[in-house]
């Protein structure tokens, strides 16, 4: 096996070297592969950085690359705080292995221009609706079996950032397309695989649907509002029918739905005696967190840091490795590297926040996106989650490839647009 690799090697670099949906498809499988687990270095891992290393060196070698303003003071910030971090004695292989998800975050922009300008947005749409499917897959597939509600394989990263990315792309393609019925139908079906694993933190993926919907029923103009309507009024039809349906189809499989619905329950006796475990260990997290901002409030207790100082306490599916609050972000890097990253964010929205003149899938993607995105960090550690990066990715190109194709068809033949000019960023913003 491992001669046949060998022999494929050349091969494979002359198809990245060459396509473009090439290179976008090893990052994304990849990182598919390589985020399963934050342990150990695979060589998943290695190949996915280096792959991104590529396209970054193809970008400087011709020219093109861009680091937005954002992006390049976060990236400073949080290098001097991780060097920090390093100074304290902290390890570094569990300094780097925890800035990870960050580095991926501070390389996106570059990553989106670079894929933007050569895929066509329905190119990435594909490429969007393959990650999100295989992600909220393996979430449900992860969390089922865990909490032992189901028995099915895993073959993917498990992000519910992901997760609530295709639900919000789906709702996006339904209000949209003249063919939304069958999108409507699929958001219901993810939906209902979400809240079927017990996560309470999905009963937020009900927002993406729910956000579109009222959006584009209120802001679309001519054609675009009628279709915006059309779309609403099957939803209300649609989605309860095939939810219910989806239910229907768990039970016949063997997943304890009564067991799902039992745990998203427990949510009502948070610090209470009858409260879960995960619950009880989300609280230990928190005050774990806290003392570690408060130790050190400006630059935070640093990456690799927050590993060495807690241990699960129950039996959970937690890690050591993990600390699901939303307080680490600011435990971790401390008011200068939250600030900063809280700037990053907001960027993003600058970005992708739709426009009512220009309506499509990618703006309306993102307006689904991030009020899930804000709604569970509020809960949970979610800039953590190693879907966010290939999120923005795949939003960001998206976002840029369609704004390109408008600008060459010109109003008359932009599809989803009006007679009003298009307001997307130029490709130099990102």
């Amino acid at each position: 096996m491992s001669l046949w690799v060998i022999a494929a090697l050349p091969l494979g670099a002359a198809l990245v070297g060459r396509s473009s949906k090439a290179r976008l498809a090893g990052i994304l499988s990849l990182a598919l592969l390589a985020f399963q687990s934050t342990e150990g270095y695979s060589a998943p891992k290695v190949s996915f950085f280096g792959l991104i290393i590529v396209v970054l060196a193809m970008e400087l070698l011709q020219g093109s690359l861009v680091i937005p303003r954002a992006t390049g003071l976060a990236a400073l910030i949080l290098i001097v705080l991780s060097f920090a971090s390093g100074l304290r004695g902290n390890s570094p292989g569990n300094v780097f292995r925890d800035s990870s998800n960050y580095i991926l975050l501070v390389t996106v922009a570059p990553l989106v221009a670079h894929f933007g300008r050569r895929l066509t947005s329905q190119t990435m749409t594909r490429f969007s609706i393959a990650t999100g499917l295989v992600a909220a897959y393996s979430f449900a597939a992860t969390w089922s079996g865990k909490r032992n509600l189901a028995n099915l394989p895993k073959i993917g990263v498990s992000s519910s950032v992901l997760f609530g990315f295709i639900v919000a792309l789906f709702s996006a393609i339904a209000v949209t397309s003249l063919k939304s019925r069958r999108w409507w139908a699929a958001a219901a079906v993810l939906i209902a695989a979400g809240i079927l694993t017990g996560t309470r933190n999905l009963l937020l993926l009900l927002l993406p649907p729910l956000v579109i919907a009222v959006y584009a029923n209120r802001s679309a103009s001519g054609p675009q509002r009628a279709r915006a309507r059309r779309a609403v009024r099957r939803a209300v039809t649609v989605v309860p029918v095939v939810f219910a349906v989806a239910l229907i189809a768990a039970l016949a499989l063997s997943v304890d739905v009564s067991g799902a619905f039992s745990r998203i329950a427990t949510v009502v006796d948070l610090g209470q005696s009858g409260a879960s475990n995960s619950l009880i260990e989300r609280q230990i997290q928190q005050d774990i967190a806290w003392g570690a901002f408060t130790r050190s409030p400006f630059i935070g207790s640093g990456p690799g840091t927050l590993w060495n100082s807690y241990r699960p306490t129950s039996d959970t599916t937690t890690t050591a490795f993990t600390m699901d609050t939303s307080l680490v972000i600011f435990a971790k890097w401390g008011l200068i590297g939250g600030v900063a990253l809280l700037g990053l964010i907001w960027h993003w929205w600058r970005r992708l926040r739709p426009d009512p003149a220009s309506l499509n899938r990618w703006n309306l993607t993102a307006l689904g996106l991030f009020p899930f995105f804000l709604a569970e960090s509020i809960l949970s550690a979610q800039i953590e989650d190693r879907g966010l990066p290939i999120a923005l990715l795949l939003l960001g190109a998206g976002s840029l490839s369609h704004a390109r194709e408008e600008r060459k068809a010109g109003p008359r033949h932009a599809g989803e647009t009006s007679a009003k000019p298009v307001t997307q960023p130029a490709m130099g913003a990102w």
